[in-house]
């Protein structure tokens, strides 16, 4: 027995308990849970699919012939899945599983690692944690979902693990700034959740400890946050990711409304905070409550509970700032559930039973009871699945290859997985995949001119609520442009408040196989080979519109890359009635603003 004690007081061998303890309750959670529900969505496997183009293509972004784009908010989960794919040719299911279940084992391996010098303590930590957090269904289905989740579930307990430890030591090391970095960089806004946390740790050292070193941590971890954003709008030619965009994400503007208590706005965020309360069991703090109200607090566990305050607090206020979360309203704030774990930590850590103390907490312990009985939810299913999308995927694959066409271009709003295989580029009806397509209206002239007469896509597939935000655009002048090629059996149009949009999937004319057109012989030539001299030919014969000549060379851009061609190419369409658009198409890899004049161009041609 001493031998054990002396094994389990070694604090590597005691977090190495904890992060197995974690495995096996999650394991058996996830066992009782259809991976149907929340493995694999397919918004996760977008931020994978830019990793896999930088690696493939030289450039971050999700279609192989370009644009360079931030079409993703993780970018920490982008980096790590570019050096898995590039040093091991990962796919996406095996670098999703680790992820899922190193995460899982780090997670209870810091837990554990708080009491590492009360090693009874530090287990009975662990397992409590395990219990609370698989039974709350949200953080269950989003850490396994294969999204950033899981990263945010390591890298703020472990940023709130250090800052603990360096008051408990008195002693603050620099290197270790690189974990708050990177748990600023999981999400593209996460520095939100972070920067509080090193507010407060610095607000505690200077009462407890004075001197300066904690400023100093935090000067650190700032210029690394000040440079890699730095690096970011170097690099995309904008601070906020397109996602933003897409989604109508404006921090100033709802601050706006916070301040002037738009009463639509506060009605939607208290709805959402609400509902972000409940799913991960913060009325599981009650349980603090006695344990607060019963002892004074000093020292660093007064550090340790003022650090999962604030995560609860700013998990809380998350849609008040961002508004309510794509896919699931509490998709983005899953961190709280271990935020609630860390204050009861904090709460009991010092904490020594007197006889009086058994009514406050029996009593707290059913009133939580209930709670949970009403408020707490199980795993449930989340958006969104990949066999449908990867349907699609092979589809166009299918129809590409009878028909002959090489790396087509795809209108689709279903982004993951088509485009991580990288056989055909796309234009995202689902806004987060294009710089283009979330800047113009969805009815609207220009759209119609951006999606019949310039982008033009080989292939089309939308379906309910997309074929209807594009039916007024497309107009009676999609079928006339396209034919239906959706199996035998499926209904190729819908109905939209008495506008008929396509619905499955349809080919431009243009481009198949037995077209005469001058798009197919030049794709065809193109196809056999990529060359500037036979482009050069076809932009002087060209009459009024040349922008069919662009959209062959796109296709082939990667094979004109290799060949150094760009540059020759970026010359010819210099003087392209369509020069803005053409050069968006050609250079957009190597530019990340191109798509600006490639807009005006749009809307001005609409006017």
């Amino acid at each position: 027995m001493g031998r054990w004690k002396q094994w389990v007081a070694n604090p590597w061998v005691l977090a190495s308990i904890g992060g197995l303890l974690f495995l096996a309750a999650f394991q058996w959670r996830y066992a009782t849970v259809s991976p149907l529900l929340y493995e694999f969505r397919d918004d996760g496997i977008i931020t994978l699919s830019h990793g896999r183009n930088w690696v493939d293509f030289g450039f971050i972004g999700i279609n192989p012939s370009g644009e360079r784009l931030e079409a993703t908010s993780a970018p920490l989960q982008m980096f790590l899945y570019a050096a898995a794919y590039a040093l091991f040719g990962a796919g996406y299911a095996p670098f999703v599983n680790v992820q899922t279940w190193a995460c899982t084992f780090a997670l209870g391996a810091i837990l554990t690692f708080f009491f590492a010098t009360r090693p009874w303590f530090a287990l009975g930590v662990a397992a409590a944690s395990a219990l609370v957090l698989t039974q709350a269904g949200s953080f269950v289905v989003w850490h396994g979902s294969g999204m950033e989740n899981a990263l945010m579930h390591v890298l703020l307990p472990w940023t709130v693990y250090l800052l603990y430890r360096f008051s408990v030591t008195g002693q603050v090391d620099l290197r270790w700034a690189v974990v708050p970095f990177l748990a600023s960089i999981v999400r593209v806004e996460a520095v939100y959740h972070v920067a509080p946390l090193l507010a407060v740790f610095c607000a505690y050292w200077a009462t407890a400890r004075g001197g300066g070193e904690a400023r100093r941590f935090t000067a650190v971890v700032a210029v690394l946050w000040i440079a890699f954003n730095a690096w970011r709008y170097f690099y995309f030619g904008a601070v906020f990711p397109n996602t933003a965009v897409a989604q109508g994400i404006s921090v100033g503007e709802r601050l706006v409304e916070l301040v002037t208590l738009s009463p639509t706005y506060l009605d939607q965020s208290l709805t959402a905070a609400r509902v972000i309360f409940s799913r991960h069991g913060a009325y599981l703090l009650l349980l603090a409550l006695p344990l607060l109200l019963l002892r004074s607090r000093s020292g660093p566990n007064v550090l340790l509970l003022a650090l999962g305050g604030t995560l609860v607090l700013t998990a809380l206020f998350t849609p008040f700032l961002f508004g309510v979360a794509r896919l699931d309203t509490s998709r983005t704030t899953t961190q709280l559930a271990v935020a609630v774990v860390i204050v009861l930590i904090a709460a009991a850590a010092d904490w020594q039973p007197r006889r009086a103390d058994r009514y406050p907490m029996l009593v707290t312990a059913i009133a939580v009871f209930l709670i949970h009985q009403v408020s707490s939810s199980a795993p449930y299913g989340v958006c969104c699945g990949l066999d449908d999308f990867d349907k699609t995927r092979k589809s166009f694959e299918q129809l590409a290859q009878r028909e002959g066409i090489p790396r087509p271009t795809v209108a689709n709003p279903d982004l993951g997985i088509v485009s991580w295989h990288k056989t055909m580029n796309i234009v995202d009806l689902g806004l987060l995949g294009s710089s283009i397509v979330p800047r113009l209206d969805a009815d609207g002239p220009a759209m119609r001119r951006y999606l019949l007469d310039f982008a033009a896509p080989d292939m089309f597939e939308a379906h309910g609520f997309w074929s209807c935000r594009y039916a007024r655009a497309l107009g009676p002048a999609f079928f006339e442009r396209y034919a239906f090629a959706g199996a035998p059996d499926a209904k190729p149009t819908i109905s939209c408040k008495g506008v008929e949009a396509p619905s499955g999937v349809w080919i431009r004319k243009d481009v198949m196989r037995d077209s005469a057109s001058r798009e197919r012989a030049l794709l065809q030539d193109l196809a056999r080979k990529p060359d500037v001299a036979r482009v050069a030919a076809e932009l002087q014969a060209c009459k009024a519109s040349c922008v069919y000549v662009a959209r062959s060379v796109y296709r082939m851009l990667p094979e004109f890359r290799a060949q150094g061609d760009v540059p020759k190419l970026r010359t010819l369409f210099e003087n392209s009635p369509s020069r803005d658009y053409d050069l968006f198409l050609i250079a957009g890899a190597e530019d990340p603003r191109a798509w600006r004049k490639a807009l005006d161009l749009l809307r001005e041609g609409a006017h």
